[in-house]
């Protein structure tokens, strides 16, 4: 495959963004972790006084420690080191007594909003008459006000009092807790640590240490349960958008019976068999052509049967089930796993820059139409803006480049084989001549619940379209479940004509929308299956010697 060399403009471009970009992951990755400390360790601090008064027991304080042990600021190591060696404050100090008189002024003017607050209630309670009287009342909010400063200025130094009283406390207790510690490898207050018996290193100026074996352990647990975690992350991000599209639905059902009812079943099976065709004839075409011009020629049942069912296995969680399927249920016919997988991603990624040029178009679209209305000339601006990047893209050199740069990023093998720019700008256009065949599937099914006209049969394919993209890039869900829903129903609620909202009511509005896009999902489930069946009924003989191969290698 012909590459730009390195002194190619593109090429000096891409080396250029790629420098850039690491120089601020480098910045990111140095600050980062100091940024992310500082604010959990403030957040921590706040709010371990609510807590504290909050629940029983001594809850705030441990939060109090952990969030101050976090958080980096001059001199406090100095202040620890005082704190826990018991050494008292010194109470007669100017910024003690700063605080204690700002603390009653603000105590005072606290004193003095609630006076102007209730001011007329007061008059009442004390029965008091300020024309008559007015001297006389102001001298009784004066006193008020002076004995209130002068009580808690009072309080402020007593309860400083009480703070030296529980700081001389603090070694007995730090000697208590400091075996406790050490058995777990934290170390309180460690002595600085010199590089070269001259410069105290950074780690040296913590107030708390891991210990080498705490340390190896963390790394374990965080190594074993990093995976999980990331697991769980994307269920429970799945979950909350699948929540964002259930809940209008049941709140709303009654409503929506209506609408449901003009779903009919005969243009459901329709659009299943347009889906059914756009899948054979666009995407496993596609596919099947790219084979034949890296030399492998299949015949269509094969190459029907192994795209399909590498395509279902995208519902499995993971993200190299379709490569490895696709490769491994190809290598019978002689497709080397190199240009299988070569030719896997390439059909991808042309599709993804398919819905992202479909649904630019339908953008400009959208904005040519509504010109006149404010809130969808945006619509223009964004589709006119994106399309130059897109042409950009497009270029061979650029794809190229791109796609091997991003297939190193995530680990995979750099494509071993190329396509002409004119092959690829062909099977680019015929996917977006699918892409407009299939939004007359789409359009079927959810024109006459709309009250959508044939005029707008595009509107449907644009916002299924970007639907497609944000469920693809979110890696986390298996075939984009909870994003592509929830990203389709927003983007129909907002697109959707006025001639057709305002038969609607909001809440009708949401839940219909929600349930339109669960069905969309169940419409293209169905439309693989038929597919697969087809792809198996044609070539039986084909899956069943991949069986027969795989008894006599287990046999042996």
């Amino acid at each position: 495959m012909t590459e730009p060399s390195d002194d190619h403009p593109i090429e000096r471009m891409l080396n250029t963004g790629e420098a850039a970009v690491a120089m601020v992951r480098r910045f990111f990755a140095g600050y980062f972790w100091l940024i992310f400390k500082n604010v959990a360790g403030w957040l921590l601090i706040l709010l371990s006084f609510p807590i504290g008064v909050a629940l029983p027991g001594p809850g705030g304080l441990p939060m109090f420690l952990f969030g101050f042990a976090l958080v980096a600021f001059p001199g406090k190591r100095r202040l620890t080191s005082h704190f826990l060696r018991g050494r008292p404050l010194r109470i007669e100090a100017s910024i003690f007594t700063s605080l204690t008189t700002i603390a009653s002024l603000i105590v005072v003017g606290a004193l003095l909003w609630i006076i102007g607050e209730r001011y007329q209630q007061l008059i009442a309670y004390f029965k008091l008459d300020p024309k008559e009287s007015t001297p006389g009342f102001i001298a009784a909010v004066a006193g008020v006000c002076i004995i209130a400063m002068v009580v808690t200025f009072g309080m402020m130094r007593l309860g400083l009092l009480f703070v030296n009283k529980l700081i001389r406390l603090i070694p007995r207790i730090r000697r208590l807790v400091r075996p406790y510690l050490r058995k777990w490898g934290i170390v309180l207050l460690p002595p600085p640590k010199r590089q070269m018996g001259l410069i105290p290193r950074r780690e040296g100026l913590e107030i708390l240490e891991l210990s080498e074996t705490s340390r190896q352990r963390f790394i374990r647990f965080w190594t074993f349960s990093r995976p999980w975690a990331r697991r769980f992350a994307g269920l429970g991000a799945t979950a909350v958008l699948l929540y964002f599209v259930i809940e209008p639905i049941v709140r709303g059902w009654d409503r929506t019976m209506p609408y449901i009812n003009e779903i009919q079943p005969l243009r459901f099976l329709v659009a299943t068999a347009m889906a059914a065709a756009f899948l054979l004839v666009f995407r496993v075409g596609s596919w099947w052509t790219l084979l034949a011009s890296f030399g492998h020629r299949l015949r269509f049942a094969p190459a029907m049967r192994v795209w399909v069912t590498s395509e279902l296995s995208r519902y499995v969680p993971g993200t190299n089930w379709q490569v490895v399927g696709r490769s491994f249920l190809a290598k019978p016919y002689n497709v080397p796993p190199a240009v299988c997988a070569t030719s896997h991603v390439l059909e991808l990624v042309l599709f993804v820059l398919a819905n992202a040029t479909f649904a630019i178009l339908c953008l400009m679209l959208l904005g040519v139409k509504h010109t006149a209305d404010e809130s969808t000339r945006w619509w223009l601006v964004v589709g006119v803006s994106l399309m130059p990047l897109l042409l950009f893209l497009l270029h061979p050199r650029v794809f190229y480049s791109i796609a091997n740069r991003v297939l190193l990023a995530i680990g995979r093998d750099r494509l071993q084989k190329s396509a002409s720019g004119g092959t690829l700008a062909a099977m680019l256009l015929w996917k977006i001549a699918g892409l407009a065949f299939l939004s007359w599937a789409i359009w079927l099914i959810a024109g006459q619940p709309l009250h959508l006209p044939v005029s707008q049969w595009w509107l449907m394919g644009g916002i299924y379209a970007i639907a497609w993209l944000a469920g693809f890039a979110a890696f986390w869900a298996p075939s984009g479940i909870g994003v592509r829903e929830a990203v389709f129903m927003s983007l129909l609620m907002l697109a959707l004509p006025a001639s057709s909202r305002h038969d609607f009511s909001p809440d009708a509005l949401a839940a219909f929308c929600g349930l339109l896009a669960l069905v969309l999902r169940v419409w293209i489930v169905v439309a693989e299956m038929v597919v697969a069946l087809l792809a198996y009924g044609l070539d039986l003989d084909g899956a069943l010697s991949i069986l027969r191969t795989d008894r006599r290698g287990n046999g042996r």
